[in-house]
Protein backbone atom coordinates (compact mmCIF):
# COMPACT_ATOMS: atom_id res chain seq x y z
CA UNK A 1 0.00 0.00 0.00
CA UNK A 2 2.80 2.43 0.91
CA UNK A 3 4.52 1.75 -2.43
CA UNK A 4 2.11 4.05 -4.24
CA UNK A 5 3.44 6.98 -2.17
CA UNK A 6 6.56 7.96 -4.13
CA UNK A 7 9.12 9.89 -2.08
CA UNK A 8 12.93 9.65 -2.08
CA UNK A 9 14.26 12.36 0.21
CA UNK A 10 17.88 11.26 0.08
CA UNK A 11 17.98 11.36 -3.72
CA UNK A 12 16.25 14.76 -3.77
CA UNK A 13 18.69 16.05 -1.16
CA UNK A 14 21.69 14.76 -3.12
CA UNK A 15 20.44 16.34 -6.36
CA UNK A 16 20.04 19.69 -4.59
CA UNK A 17 23.51 19.39 -3.02
CA UNK A 18 24.97 18.78 -6.49
CA UNK A 19 23.14 21.79 -7.93
CA UNK A 20 24.37 24.09 -5.14
CA UNK A 21 27.97 22.88 -5.52
CA UNK A 22 27.79 23.54 -9.26
CA UNK A 23 26.41 27.06 -8.69
CA UNK A 24 29.25 27.73 -6.23
CA UNK A 25 31.81 26.73 -8.85
CA UNK A 26 33.04 23.68 -6.95
CA UNK A 27 35.23 21.42 -9.08
CA UNK A 28 35.72 17.66 -8.72
CA UNK A 29 32.05 16.98 -7.99
CA UNK A 30 31.26 13.26 -8.47
CA UNK A 31 29.84 13.10 -12.04
CA UNK A 32 26.19 12.28 -12.65
CA UNK A 33 25.97 8.60 -13.66
CA UNK A 34 23.21 7.44 -16.01
CA UNK A 35 21.71 5.57 -13.09
CA UNK A 36 22.05 7.59 -9.88
CA UNK A 37 22.44 4.79 -7.35
CA UNK A 38 23.19 4.82 -3.65
CA UNK A 39 26.95 5.18 -4.20
CA UNK A 40 26.54 8.44 -6.15
CA UNK A 41 24.01 9.77 -3.65
CA UNK A 42 26.36 9.11 -0.72
CA UNK A 43 29.35 10.62 -2.56
CA UNK A 44 27.46 13.81 -3.35
CA UNK A 45 26.10 14.26 0.17
CA UNK A 46 29.50 13.49 1.65
CA UNK A 47 31.15 16.08 -0.62
CA UNK A 48 28.62 18.72 0.43
CA UNK A 49 29.01 17.90 4.14
CA UNK A 50 32.80 18.00 3.82
CA UNK A 51 32.72 21.47 2.26
CA UNK A 52 30.27 22.63 4.92
CA UNK A 53 32.48 21.26 7.73
CA UNK A 54 35.50 23.28 6.59
CA UNK A 55 33.59 26.51 5.91
CA UNK A 56 33.98 29.21 8.56
CA UNK A 57 30.81 31.25 8.46
CA UNK A 58 31.44 35.00 8.14
CA UNK A 59 30.40 36.27 11.56
CA UNK A 60 31.93 39.01 13.75
CA UNK A 61 34.06 37.28 16.37
CA UNK A 62 35.86 38.31 19.51
CA UNK A 63 39.60 37.65 19.31
CA UNK A 64 41.47 36.07 22.21
CA UNK A 65 45.20 35.55 21.75
CA UNK A 66 47.67 33.34 23.51
CA UNK A 67 51.06 34.88 24.26
CA UNK A 68 53.27 34.55 21.19
CA UNK A 69 55.57 36.47 18.87
CA UNK A 70 54.87 37.07 15.20
CA UNK A 71 57.85 36.60 12.85
CA UNK A 72 59.21 39.66 11.11
CA UNK A 73 57.33 40.48 7.94
CA UNK A 74 54.08 38.79 8.99
CA UNK A 75 52.73 41.29 11.52
CA UNK A 76 50.76 43.24 8.90
CA UNK A 77 49.34 39.99 7.60
CA UNK A 78 48.23 38.95 11.07
CA UNK A 79 46.66 42.38 11.65
CA UNK A 80 44.74 42.13 8.36
CA UNK A 81 43.48 38.65 9.19
CA UNK A 82 42.38 39.60 12.70
CA UNK A 83 40.64 42.73 11.39
CA UNK A 84 38.70 40.51 8.96
CA UNK A 85 37.78 38.28 11.90
CA UNK A 86 36.49 41.20 13.98
CA UNK A 87 34.51 42.62 11.06
CA UNK A 88 32.85 39.31 10.26
CA UNK A 89 34.38 39.06 6.80
CA UNK A 90 34.80 35.81 4.91
CA UNK A 91 38.09 34.15 5.95
CA UNK A 92 38.28 31.92 2.88
CA UNK A 93 41.04 33.97 1.18
CA UNK A 94 43.36 33.23 4.11
CA UNK A 95 42.63 29.50 4.20
CA UNK A 96 44.03 26.58 2.23
CA UNK A 97 43.05 26.39 -1.43
CA UNK A 98 41.82 22.89 -0.64
CA UNK A 99 38.69 24.31 1.02
CA UNK A 100 37.20 24.33 -2.51
CA UNK A 101 38.02 20.65 -3.05
CA UNK A 102 35.09 18.49 -1.83
CA UNK A 103 37.36 15.44 -1.62
CA UNK A 104 40.12 17.05 0.43
CA UNK A 105 40.53 16.68 4.16
CA UNK A 106 42.45 18.67 6.80
CA UNK A 107 44.04 16.17 9.18
CA UNK A 108 44.97 18.79 11.80
CA UNK A 109 41.39 20.07 11.83
CA UNK A 110 40.10 16.50 12.13
CA UNK A 111 42.48 15.66 14.99
CA UNK A 112 42.92 18.90 16.92
CA UNK A 113 39.99 21.02 15.74
CA UNK A 114 42.46 23.74 14.72
CA UNK A 115 42.25 25.85 11.54
CA UNK A 116 45.29 27.35 9.80
CA UNK A 117 45.49 30.68 7.97
CA UNK A 118 47.99 32.18 5.53
CA UNK A 119 49.15 35.71 6.30
CA UNK A 120 49.66 37.20 2.83
CA UNK A 121 48.54 40.76 2.21
CA UNK A 122 47.94 40.62 -1.54
CA UNK A 123 46.45 38.13 -3.98
CA UNK A 124 48.59 35.13 -4.75
CA UNK A 125 50.70 35.00 -7.92
CA UNK A 126 47.94 33.34 -9.93
CA UNK A 127 45.52 36.19 -9.12
CA UNK A 128 43.03 33.81 -7.62
CA UNK A 129 40.53 34.35 -4.83
CA UNK A 130 43.21 33.55 -2.23
CA UNK A 131 45.78 35.68 -0.45
CA UNK A 132 49.46 35.11 -1.13
CA UNK A 133 50.65 31.89 0.47
CA UNK A 134 53.09 32.16 3.41
CA UNK A 135 55.49 29.61 4.86
CA UNK A 136 54.36 30.40 8.39
CA UNK A 137 50.70 30.24 9.31
CA UNK A 138 48.42 31.40 12.10
CA UNK A 139 46.73 28.52 13.93
CA UNK A 140 43.38 29.11 15.66
CA UNK A 141 40.33 27.48 17.16
CA UNK A 142 37.23 29.13 15.72
CA UNK A 143 33.78 29.05 17.34
CA UNK A 144 30.64 30.94 16.33
CA UNK A 145 31.55 33.93 18.48
CA UNK A 146 35.27 33.70 19.30
CA UNK A 147 38.58 33.37 17.46
CA UNK A 148 41.20 31.78 19.73
CA UNK A 149 44.60 32.57 18.20
CA UNK A 150 47.27 30.04 19.26
CA UNK A 151 50.25 31.55 17.48
CA UNK A 152 52.23 31.50 14.23
CA UNK A 153 53.75 28.18 13.22
CA UNK A 154 55.70 26.86 10.26
CA UNK A 155 53.92 25.02 7.48
CA UNK A 156 53.98 21.34 8.41
CA UNK A 157 53.80 21.70 12.18
CA UNK A 158 50.38 20.05 12.09
CA UNK A 159 51.01 17.56 14.91
CA UNK A 160 52.87 19.62 17.52
CA UNK A 161 51.66 18.84 21.04
CA UNK A 162 52.28 22.46 22.04
CA UNK A 163 49.08 23.28 20.18
CA UNK A 164 46.84 21.29 22.54
CA UNK A 165 49.00 22.35 25.49
CA UNK A 166 48.35 25.99 24.56
CA UNK A 167 44.58 25.46 24.47
CA UNK A 168 44.70 23.47 27.73
CA UNK A 169 46.69 26.20 29.46
CA UNK A 170 44.66 29.17 28.24
CA UNK A 171 41.15 27.92 27.50
CA UNK A 172 40.67 24.45 29.09
CA UNK A 173 36.88 24.79 28.81
CA UNK A 174 37.21 24.26 25.06
CA UNK A 175 38.55 20.77 25.72
CA UNK A 176 36.27 19.61 28.55
CA UNK A 177 34.14 17.32 26.38
CA UNK A 178 37.25 15.47 25.18
CA UNK A 179 38.89 14.93 28.59
CA UNK A 180 39.52 11.28 29.49
CA UNK A 181 39.38 10.35 33.17
CA UNK A 182 39.77 6.57 32.88
CA UNK A 183 43.22 6.35 31.24
CA UNK A 184 46.00 6.21 33.83
CA UNK A 185 48.85 6.73 31.40
CA UNK A 186 49.60 6.97 27.70
CA UNK A 187 52.80 7.26 25.71
CA UNK A 188 51.16 9.33 22.97
CA UNK A 189 53.12 12.41 24.03
CA UNK A 190 56.27 10.63 22.84
CA UNK A 191 55.05 10.55 19.22
CA UNK A 192 56.21 14.02 18.33
CA UNK A 193 55.06 16.02 15.34
CA UNK A 194 56.19 13.52 12.69
CA UNK A 195 54.89 10.46 14.53
CA UNK A 196 51.43 11.92 15.00
CA UNK A 197 51.28 13.06 11.37
CA UNK A 198 52.20 9.56 10.21
CA UNK A 199 49.46 7.94 12.28
CA UNK A 200 46.95 10.49 10.99
CA UNK A 201 47.79 9.51 7.43
CA UNK A 202 46.81 5.94 8.28
CA UNK A 203 43.50 7.11 9.77
CA UNK A 204 44.54 6.34 13.35
CA UNK A 205 43.18 8.40 16.24
CA UNK A 206 45.53 8.75 19.20
CA UNK A 207 44.85 10.42 22.58
CA UNK A 208 47.17 13.20 23.60
CA UNK A 209 48.64 13.81 27.05
CA UNK A 210 49.41 17.43 27.90
CA UNK A 211 52.11 18.74 30.22
CA UNK A 212 50.20 18.25 33.48
CA UNK A 213 49.22 14.66 32.63
CA UNK A 214 45.66 15.38 31.45
CA UNK A 215 44.62 13.12 28.57
CA UNK A 216 42.32 14.15 25.72
CA UNK A 217 40.71 12.25 22.88
CA UNK A 218 41.03 13.89 19.43
CA UNK A 219 39.68 17.37 20.05
CA UNK A 220 38.56 17.79 16.44
CA UNK A 221 36.37 14.69 16.51
CA UNK A 222 38.93 12.38 14.88
CA UNK A 223 39.34 10.76 11.47
CA UNK A 224 38.02 7.60 9.88
CA UNK A 225 40.34 4.95 8.43
CA UNK A 226 39.98 6.71 5.06
CA UNK A 227 41.36 9.91 6.61
CA UNK A 228 38.07 11.78 6.42
CA UNK A 229 36.56 13.66 9.34
CA UNK A 230 34.46 11.65 11.80
CA UNK A 231 32.23 14.72 12.05
CA UNK A 232 31.50 14.59 8.32
CA UNK A 233 30.86 10.83 8.34
CA UNK A 234 28.50 11.23 11.31
CA UNK A 235 26.74 14.02 9.42
CA UNK A 236 26.22 11.71 6.44
CA UNK A 237 24.79 8.98 8.68
CA UNK A 238 22.53 11.49 10.45
CA UNK A 239 21.14 12.71 7.12
CA UNK A 240 20.47 9.12 6.05
CA UNK A 241 18.53 8.52 9.29
CA UNK A 242 16.59 11.80 8.96
CA UNK A 243 15.57 10.89 5.41
CA UNK A 244 14.37 7.40 6.36
CA UNK A 245 12.45 8.58 9.43
CA UNK A 246 10.78 11.43 7.58
CA UNK A 247 9.89 9.23 4.60
CA UNK A 248 8.05 6.84 6.92
CA UNK A 249 6.24 9.72 8.64
CA UNK A 250 5.28 11.29 5.31
CA UNK A 251 4.06 8.01 3.80
CA UNK A 252 1.90 7.30 6.83
CA UNK A 253 0.38 10.78 6.75
CA UNK A 254 -0.01 10.87 2.97
CA UNK A 255 -2.08 7.66 3.04
CA UNK A 256 -4.62 9.44 5.23
CA UNK A 257 -5.07 12.07 2.50
CA UNK A 258 -4.92 9.62 -0.41
CA UNK A 259 -7.34 6.83 0.60
CA UNK A 260 -7.95 5.58 -2.94
CA UNK A 261 -5.55 3.42 -4.95
CA UNK A 262 -4.00 6.22 -7.00
CA UNK A 263 -0.28 6.99 -6.66
CA UNK A 264 1.12 10.16 -5.13
CA UNK A 265 4.56 11.67 -5.81
CA UNK A 266 6.24 14.01 -3.35
CA UNK A 267 9.52 15.92 -3.59
CA UNK A 268 11.87 17.83 -1.34
CA UNK A 269 12.02 21.59 -2.01
CA UNK A 270 14.14 24.37 -0.52
CA UNK A 271 12.75 27.70 0.71
CA UNK A 272 14.06 30.61 2.77
CA UNK A 273 12.09 29.23 5.69
CA UNK A 274 13.55 25.73 5.47
CA UNK A 275 13.05 22.46 3.62
CA UNK A 276 9.60 21.08 2.77
CA UNK A 277 8.20 17.99 1.10
CA UNK A 278 5.32 18.78 -1.25
CA UNK A 279 3.13 16.76 -3.59
CA UNK A 280 3.55 17.43 -7.32
CA UNK A 281 -0.19 17.90 -7.72
CA UNK A 282 -0.32 20.32 -4.79
CA UNK A 283 -2.39 20.04 -1.66
CA UNK A 284 0.13 18.30 0.61
CA UNK A 285 3.09 19.95 2.32
CA UNK A 286 5.25 18.56 5.10
CA UNK A 287 7.79 20.67 6.98
CA UNK A 288 11.32 19.29 7.43
CA UNK A 289 12.83 22.46 8.88
CA UNK A 290 16.60 23.00 8.83
CA UNK A 291 17.60 19.33 8.98
CA UNK A 292 17.69 18.87 5.19
CA UNK A 293 18.43 22.47 4.30
CA UNK A 294 20.79 23.10 1.36
CA UNK A 295 22.21 26.58 0.83
CA UNK A 296 25.01 28.31 -1.04
CA UNK A 297 25.79 30.09 2.23
CA UNK A 298 26.91 26.77 3.73
CA UNK A 299 29.69 26.10 1.21
CA UNK A 300 30.15 29.15 -1.02
CA UNK A 301 32.85 31.83 -0.78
Amino acid sequence: MENRIKVDLKMDFAMQCAEVMERCGIDQIPPHPKSKGDAWVNEIIFAYCNLRFRKINPLPRKIIKAIYEVPAGLKEGEDALLKAVENGECLGPYQSKQILNPNSTDLMLNDFGIHHFHLGLVEDDKKTYFKQRTGSLLFAVVTNDTFYSLGVFKHGQWGEEILINTIHKNWPELLDRYRVNTIIDTNSNQLGNDGRKTLREFGMNVPIKVSDGTVYLPTGGGSTISGHSEVVVDDLLRIDWICRMNEKRIRDKALEFQPDESSLALNLIQTDQGAYVVSKCGGLCFGIGEELRVSEKDIGY
